[in-house]
């Protein structure tokens, strides 16, 4: 299994809609067939979840088979997935992303 992790940091005025977005955004990212499951995490240092420079932070966590699955939604849907939220939030947000493989 290979996760492939998104770490978002929204403007929390922009933060409802986004999250509105989202959902059902991750919903299309596990119909595409090349996740078999994600996870969504609130990411915050304290108890509140609108830190204190005004950004809510959530990571979402996207399960594949295997490396040649993700490699698969990198090469023929993730220009269009990320479009999406690109237009609609444009300079409301910050994503980061890494590859996470399990060892052994």
């Amino acid at each position: 299994m290979v996760i492939y992790e998104v770490n978002l940091e929204v403007e929390a005025q922009a933060a409802e809609a986004f999250a509105d977005w989202l959902a059902p955004h991750i919903e299309q990212m596990l119909a595409l067939g090349t996740f078999t499951d994600a996870v969504w995490f609130d990411r915050h240092a304290r108890d509140e979840g609108v830190e204190a420079d005004g950004h809510v932070r959530w990571t979402v966590h996207y399960h594949a088979p295997s490396r040649e699955d993700l490699d698969r939604y990198f090469t023929e849907h993730a220009a269009s997935m990320r479009g999406e939220g690109l237009e609609r939030f444009a300079g409301m947000f910050n994503a980061n992303r890494r590859v996470l493989a399990r060892r052994g």
